[in-house]
């Protein structure tokens, strides 16, 4: 979204024609659970994650809230302690047996296939 801004330029180190780009945070929630966006899948109108549920990948039906910086919000559909894939792809089928192995950062985890 272009917007224009009126600032106060008492140093004149603004010009003309200068422009920047600024996200400007609207609503921040704290205690949100986030998946890297390469981890939620979409079939139509509906996301979806793969988690490792008893050695195989389980297809589980999510909602997802705000998106940025590479980074999505869920909503519903996870508690925040399952292993999740970091990244769905064509590849991946549900009750496929995978191994799942930590990442760096919590909460998202890798899954590999046995």
């Amino acid at each position: 979204m272009l917007a224009e801004v009126d600032l106060p330029n008492p140093g004149h180190e603004l010009y003309p024609g200068m422009y920047a780009d600024v996200v400007i945070e609207l609503v921040r929630h704290e205690d949100a659970l986030k998946l890297p966006t390469a981890a939620v899948g979409v079939s139509g109108d509906a996301s979806f994650v793969y988690i490792v549920r008893e050695g195989r990948l389980a297809k589980v039906p999510v909602t997802t809230g705000f998106t940025n910086e590479g980074s999505v919000e869920i909503v519903s559909g996870l508690v925040g302690d399952e292993a999740v894939v970091a990244a769905v792809t064509p590849a991946l089928s549900e009750g496929e047996a995978v191994r799942a192995v930590s990442s760096e950062s919590p909460p998202e985890k890798l899954a590999t296939a046995q």
